[in-house]
């Protein structure tokens, strides 16, 4: 009766075929399309109870009425192959053939009614789809954090905390589109304060990139997804360039990032054109801001501010943090993504909920004990309710004990 048990975050792991007949593979990994499912009924559950439970009541309804409809197809066919006689002179078995047709059309009618009534509440309930898909955009970008640094693990329970706050606290609006909107727009506000509180500054601005692309990619805005790889990788082949530059100006790695660009759609002619104006090309490359300075080539209108980019990548590798929160400010429309909340413990406060602890993670030299108390005085839980521990050797019977006390009284526990 020996089992194991074995769990990975790993995707579609592979076995070979002797291992795989005599395991069990189950899973469960959510998806983007999954979890905006899963957000939709949060989001109607908050939005409109009502409809939820007759949605869930109607789920249970067609559920059983298929289960009923299979029992009485069964049972015809149980008593079909029990018949002793024929058919047409079995009068007990023609009785339970008519009562079983009359039940299975009086089922069927119920079932086509309860379908069209839960296609009518799908068709209310997908008005709330883009605040549910932008939720699932949102977890799935803070989720691949956890690539950068193990420090950086969201769990979906934690996320869910900070979706039902946000649609508990965004602008209400009669209008269904507005609503939407609202929350869509508190959601995102709220994940970007909620991210940049837990990470690191260096790590700041490419999460606003990762959330900005990923949100075009949702909108269908992000166009050839080759631009994202090349700005993300550059020319990585180890082969030497056999042509100079078309001028000293143009560093040895942008000039093979120019060759790598221009197999990419819209790129095609950007050597010739810069051959052609090389003039032009050199006062923009020796500008102090070429991120905001006119391109050469009419290229400022006829380019997306992400193609733009990877051109300020091959030839001014410097300016390009700049020039990713110019794009991020034209993309999401605000300057609020480029711009990470202060610290704030009253926000953390808001943020957090008492079935989890909050950790600090403390450089040399900084206490945040004298803002808790202040922060603990504004709510009423400095004196009384506030206890501070230095946990060091033989306190931790002492530290259980605060931890017991602190969890049936509510009190503060640092």
């Amino acid at each position: 009766k020996f089992r194991l048990y074995l769990i990975t975050k790993l995707g579609n792991p592979k076995y070979s075929p002797e291992v795989a007949g005599r395991t069990m593979i189950i899973n469960y990994t959510v998806t983007l399309q999954g979890l905006e499912d899963q957000l939709l009924s949060v989001v109607v559950g908050h939005e409109r109870p009502e409809l939820q439970k007759i949605s869930e009541e109607l789920v249970q309804t067609i559920s059983k009425n298929n289960i009923l409809l299979k029992q009485l197809e069964d049972s015809i066919l149980t008593d079909l192959s029990n018949s002793d006689s024929e058919i047409l002179e079995n009068k007990a078995l023609i009785k339970s053939l008519q009562e079983a047709q009359k039940k299975s059309s009086s089922i069927s009618k119920d079932l086509k009614e309860s379908e069209e009534t839960q296609a009518e509440i799908l068709e209310t309930t997908s008005l709330y789809r883009p605040s549910a898909k932008r939720g699932s955009i949102l977890f799935f970008s803070l989720s691949k954090l956890s690539e950068i640094s193990k420090m950086y693990e969201f769990s979906l329970a934690a996320y869910l905390i900070v979706f039902l706050k946000s649609l508990d606290n965004s602008e209400k609006d009669n209008k269904v589109e507005e609503r939407v909107q609202n929350i869509v727009k508190k959601l995102t506000d709220d994940v970007y304060d909620y991210v940049c509180t837990g990470i690191f500054e260096k790590h700041k601005l490419m999460y606003s990139a990762q959330l900005t692309l990923m949100i075009m990619k949702g909108e269908g805005k992000l166009g050839n997804p080759k631009e994202v790889e090349f700005f993300l990788k550059g020319n990585i082949s180890l082969e030497k360039m056999e042509k100079a530059p078309l001028a000293p100006w143009i560093s040895a790695a942008g000039w093979k990032d120019l060759h790598q660009l221009v197999t990419i759609d819209g790129f095609e002619d950007i050597l010739k054109n810069m051959k052609s104006n090389l003039g032009e090309w050199e006062e923009w490359y020796k500008s102090d801001i070429p991120e905001e300075t006119k391109m050469p080539n009419g290229y400022s209108k006829s380019l997306t501010p992400l193609q733009q980019l990877l051109i300020l990548r091959c030839l001014r590798q410097d300016r390009v943090s700049n020039g990713l929160r110019n794009f991020v400010i034209k993309e999401m429309k605000s300057q609020k993504y480029v711009t990470p909340p202060v610290l704030e413990y009253h926000r953390i406060f808001s943020q957090s909920t008492n079935f989890s602890p909050v950790v600090f993670v403390l450089s040399p030299g900084a206490d945040p004990g004298g803002e808790l108390q202040k922060l603990g005085g504004k709510l009423g839980f400095f004196p009384k309710k506030f206890h501070e521990l230095a946990l060091g050797q033989g306190q931790a019977a002492e530290a259980e004990m605060l931890l017991e006390m602190g969890a049936k009284k509510g009190h503060w526990i640092i």
